[in-house]
């Protein structure tokens, strides 16, 4: 490991052959290599390919976030080690000491959903971090970035495998000066985060079963429930803050041509239900929004108009009264109870299944996951609108997610 800085290198959209040379010089000489895959609509099944191409032949890892078009299509087999429990799985301090650090990490669309990883990154830099970015947006937050590619990503990949198929010539140098010398892929690493990425799956499993024998509904239990739920071809819009969280660490992988649009950003809670019912109108598929209780009531104008317009839209929403996500952070432990009620947690104190009143719009009410799973088969395949409103109690969610955590770490020790 060096202290040099690595020079930043810079490809055009013209030079996707410099930038494979530059990817494959890299797999050539790093073991340890990350494909990170955050959300990005763009690409298509030869992307998915291109990527499974360069982590099989190179070895190297695909984390890929509940937003990317690769998640789902990257299932770990002798050769490639997909990922998508990420946020867990880098949240076990013993097991990422283990791992050790990242040699090069190749970004491909936004940055992923997991500040876990974002921080661990950045505790321990990779010697390179390459960004796809045609819109040079420098959309890396860490500011490491050494290498940027503003080419189709599909095509440099898949020119990268074939460089790496057919190998380099001893004395070859790469654009960033350094010799590229062949090597056959060390599988060990990848397959420390496979095993992880199993046993934290299992753990997940076995929390949402118990899930389902409860009186009471847990949002970690029913993220995972509901993308089981999604069938083949549907369209996934989800919000900012807790349900895209859930469902990107424990949702797991969606079906074959499910698409998952998420509303992130700083506006991530406007105009999310206009949101979801225009991707309903434009795509023609049928769609499931799955939004907390205060982006629900943040658009409640949006589902008038999604009706007047013959949406075909089911909505689940936990309702949880308020915003639970302050309940995970450092706030909620040092801030007086009814101060952080008031001002965080931001109780509404309203029926949302009274929203059946505007019209032709069926609201439903669960406290199960029995019942969710009743009322969202029903509601899909029904045209028009439904609402789902989940019953979730604060603190019982709050202290099931806490209880699984403990466990996922437990078992990654």
């Amino acid at each position: 490991m060096t202290n040099e800085p690595v020079p930043l290198v810079r490809f055009g959209p013209s030079e996707a052959a410099a930038a494979a040379e530059h990817i494959a010089s890299l797999a050539a000489r790093h073991q340890r290599g990350l494909v990170v895959c955050g959300p990005d609509l763009r690409g298509g099944d030869e992307l998915r390919r291109a990527v499974s191409a360069l982590a099989a032949r190179a070895g190297w890892v695909v984390l890929a976030d509940i937003g990317s078009p690769i998640r789902g299509t990257t299932a770990p087999t002798s050769r490639v080690a997909a990922v998508s429990a990420t946020d867990a799985i880098v949240r076990s301090q013993p097991l990422m000491e283990r791992l050790g650090r990242a040699e090069v990490v190749v970004q491909l669309g936004a940055p992923h959903l997991s500040k876990a990883l974002r921080l661990w990154l950045e505790a321990h830099e990779p010697t390179h971090t390459v960004l796809f970015d045609a819109g040079y947006q420098w959309a890396n937050p860490s500011f490491a970035i050494t290498a940027i590619i503003a080419a189709e990503p599909a095509a440099v990949l898949d020119l990268a495998v074939s460089e790496l198929a057919k190998g380099h010539d001893d004395d070859a140098v790469d654009r960033a000066g350094s010799p590229a010398s062949p090597s056959s892929p060390d599988l060990a690493w990848a397959k420390q985060w496979t095993e992880a990425e199993s046993v934290a799956r299992q753990v997940i499993a076995d929390h949402t079963e118990e899930s389902h024998l409860a009186d009471h509904v847990d949002q970690p239990a029913l993220a995972a429930t509901l993308l089981d739920l999604v069938p083949s071809g549907h369209l996934v819009y989800v919000s900012n803050s807790m349900p895209v969280r859930d469902l990107d660490t424990f949702g797991g992988l969606p079906a074959p041509d499910v698409d998952i649009h998420v509303h992130r950003g700083a506006n991530g809670i406007d105009g999310l239900t206009s949101a979801a019912a225009g991707a309903a109108l434009a795509t023609g598929r049928p769609t499931t929004l799955y939004c907390g209780d205060l982006a629900f009531l943040h658009d409640i104008g949006g589902l008038i108009t999604a009706r007047a317009l013959g949406v075909n839209l089911t909505m689940v929403v936990p309702d949880n009264n308020g915003g639970g996500i302050f309940s995970q952070l450092p706030i909620a432990r040092t801030a007086p109870r009814d101060d952080f009620a008031d001002i965080f947690h931001t109780p509404h104190g309203l029926d949302l299944t009274r929203v059946g009143d505007i019209g032709d719009t069926r609201t439903h009410r669960a406290a199960t996951l029995a019942k969710v799973q009743e009322l969202y088969r029903d509601a899909i395949s029904s045209s028009g609108i439904d609402v789902i409103v989940v019953e979730v109690d604060h603190a019982y969610d709050r202290d099931r997610r806490a209880a699984l955590a403990d466990r996922i770490a437990a078992r990654l020790r």
